[in-house]
């Protein structure tokens, strides 16, 4: 009995590069921060990869302990050879930035060099929110906005001791940003307030 063969035009699944790209990426990352737990997202999301669990080893160096301190991640990649650069960018849609920054819990971006499987990263807070800032007052209005990485700011064995202070050391936000609706919103309630203001002055002369 021969076997059946296959035809160019039979419709058979697709991988697509994207999702490959992704698989990559959330694989170099779980090893890069290894002992610690890496969850990815298992339902759609908005703007969150997973979340990593710190944990601590115990004296017996086999066993882990999980502390319940968590981040939350943002996993980005490319083969681009900007990697080769001392600093280079990744663009992101502004009301991602909104998102992050009012999360319950700190936000890790990493840019994954799917290349030489480096790790850069960086934390959604005041820090970036003031770059942004100084680099374009009006970014708030903008659909996308460049977050910049440096080279030098890559996950390894000695940052992920940087990144455990940094997670224990971590308080959410008080404030939000404000974004261009916001802002409408507030200036015409500020317009309604002064026209009725007029209209009672007017009223009493």
């Amino acid at each position: 009995m021969t076997k059946r063969k296959i035809k160019q035009h039979e419709p058979l699944p697709i991988r697509k590069s994207s999702h490959i790209k992704e698989d990559d990426s959330n694989d170099i990352f779980r090893e890069v921060v290894k002992p610690w737990m890496f969850k990815g997202a298992v339902t759609r999301e908005y703007g969150i990869d997973g979340t990593v669990e710190i944990t601590k080893p115990l004296s017996t160096l086999t066993d882990q302990i999980v502390t319940g301190k968590r981040f939350s991640v943002q996993l980005k990649s490319s083969t681009s050879s900007d990697f080769d650069r001392a600093k280079f960018s990744l663009s992101v849609p502004r009301d991602k930035i909104n998102y992050w920054f009012g999360t319950l819990e700190p936000v890790l971006i990493v840019f994954v060099d799917l290349t030489t499987k480096s790790c850069f990263f960086r934390w959604v807070d005041e820090n970036l929110i003031q770059e942004l800032f100084l680099a374009n007052p009006n970014w708030i209005a903008q659909e996308t906005v460049s977050i910049k990485f440096e080279k030098e700011k890559f996950i390894s064995p000695k940052s992920l001791l940087e990144i455990e202070r940094y997670v224990l050391n971590w308080k959410r936000q008080l404030r939000t940003i404000l974004t261009p609706e916001i802002i409408l919103s507030s200036a015409e309630k500020q317009s309604h307030s002064l026209i009725c203001l007029q209209l009672k002055l007017k009223n009493t002369e």
